[in-house]
């Protein structure tokens, strides 16, 4: 009996082992989908865990759950015009393999998802729950991807075990558990997983080069691939900056969430910063560096209007894009009637009558932090207005002025007078001047001198001008 039981249990380490051995080695078919030229283009596929495991114990008749990961995710980065993914699962111990997608997930244990937005794969494993053998899935993604007329195939994969815990104890000891799931289980997990050394460490940093201003907060994301979490490094990782000139320019590494890393400091007030980050894993001592960039640029002032105008539409540019690569907006407020925010560097923004009262203000946020402030001059829309009036020919000559942002987008519509008049916009002789649409108007001829006469004017948007008289001489 003692010897079925170790053959048993060596056969359960070699199943483990073999699973191990057939996820790191290479795919030795080569895809005929792929054509001259495909090795300019670029994709990563990197699964966020290469092993899932589901480990049970058969007690009174039940399998009871001691551990069991259900989800993985498989990153994908490059740059391409299209992609399509293929899914296959293989049972390594009874050699059959299906064919699965996101649509039709034939295999109702497995489920797959796919979130072309943040560039990652979701799959589920819902296996059914009632059986008592050991088994090893082999997930296989592949994927074919096309840039500019030519494609290329790339593919990665995982495994997913299931292990009965009651082959490799003491059959005593699970008799006799009166309460298993209060039985201390963590000493299982090490020696029967898949030793994690199997897979290279690498890193997708989410921003290189950071390019923000001199002197200012920056902040980078970085997915370390193959460790879980900063549990399985020897220590946090260390951190070093190098550069000809580094005059306030500083890094560190600042929190983790699961295999997420983020660090943040300082950019330099000139010079181009490397920031290095080495991280030692725990399982095999090896050892894994990355950097990135961090580049100072002058502090551009956003390219605002010395005044603006209710109701006028005015593109303003923050130049917070050409100027940093890190995350950034704007806030326009004006006292409590007023705040939105803008996420683009460059957007479109009216001002309205309530902020006449109180005092507007342009502030620019980079990662969240006030980076500074503007304030901005409203006013209303200037009135039209007489430039000047004269007598000829029996005919009344006026010139008018009326403001505008854009050439015919406002103008003198009627000239209102006492005299009951028909002015006639003369063409030919109205132009567009540094915000102002000038026009120039006669009048019919006048049948009988008049003393005076009062003008005022009408534009298309509705304003009148101050009432004027002309006495003509």
């Amino acid at each position: 009996m003692t010897q079925q039981k170790k053959r048993t249990k060596v056969e359960i380490y070699f199943i483990l082992y073999l699973a191990a051995l057939i996820l790191i080695l290479p795919d030795s078919k080569k895809s005929n989908n792929e054509t001259d030229g495909s090795a300019d283009i670029e994709l990563r596929l990197v699964p966020e865990r290469t092993v899932l495991n589901l480990r049970l114990l058969k007690k009174d008749g039940r399998n009871n759950i001691v551990r069991f990961d259900s989800v993985n995710k498989v990153f994908f980065d490059g740059e391409y015009d299209n992609i399509d993914f293929t899914y296959t699962i293989s049972d390594v111990n009874r050699g059959e393999t299906v064919e699965i997608n996101e649509l039709n997930n034939s295999k109702e244990q497995f489920q797959i998802s796919e979130n072309f937005q943040d560039k990652y794969i979701n799959f589920k494993w819902n296996p059914d729950f009632n059986f008592d053998y050991n088994s090893t899935y082999l997930v296989k993604l592949t994927a074919v991807i096309e840039k500019n007329g030519k494609s290329k195939t790339s593919s990665t994969q995982f495994t997913l075990n299931t292990l009965f815990l009651n082959q490799v104890l003491n059959q005593d000891l699970v008799d006799n558990q009166i309460d298993t799931t209060n039985f201390d289980f963590n000493y299982l997990n090490s020696p029967l997983s898949i030793p994690t050394n199997l897979s290279e460490m690498d890193a997708k940093v989410s921003k290189n080069p950071i390019i923000t201003f001199a002197d200012n907060d920056w902040i980078n994301n970085v997915r370390i691939y193959n460790i879980a979490s900063i549990d399985d490094l020897v220590g946090p990782p260390k951190v070093t900056i190098r550069g000809d000139s580094l005059l306030g320019g500083t890094a560190r590494f600042e929190s983790s969430d699961g295999n997420n890393f983020v660090f943040s400091g300082m950019s330099p007030t000139y010079d181009t910063m490397k920031v290095i980050i080495k991280v030692r894993r725990k399982a095999d001592d090896s050892e894994f560096s990355f950097d990135f960039m961090v580049i100072p640029s002058p502090r551009i002032a956003p390219d605002i209007p010395s005044v603006m105008y209710v109701g006028e539409n005015y593109n303003l540019n923050t130049r917070l894009e050409s100027s940093t690569s890190l995350d950034s907006y704007t806030i326009i407020k004006s006292g409590n009637s007023f705040e939105k925010r803008y996420n683009n560097s460059q957007f479109y923004f009216t001002p309205d009558a309530s902020m006449l009262e109180s005092n507007a203000t342009l502030t620019r946020y980079v990662e969240n932090k006030r980076l500074d402030s503007y304030n901005l001059s409203i006013k209303r829309k200037p009135k039209p207005a007489v430039e000047y009036i004269e007598l000829k020919d029996n005919r009344i000559i006026l010139k008018t002025k009326s403001f505008s942002l854009q050439k015919s987008k406002n103008y003198v519509e009627t000239i209102k007078n006492s005299a009951n008049l028909k002015f006639r916009d003369i063409i030919g002789k109205g132009y567009f001047d540094d915000g102002y649409q000038f026009q120039t108007f006669e009048s019919e001829k006048l049948d009988k001198p008049i003393n005076s006469i009062e003008i005022q004017l009408i534009e298309k948007n509705g304003q009148y001008s101050a009432k004027k008289t002309f006495t003509p001489r």
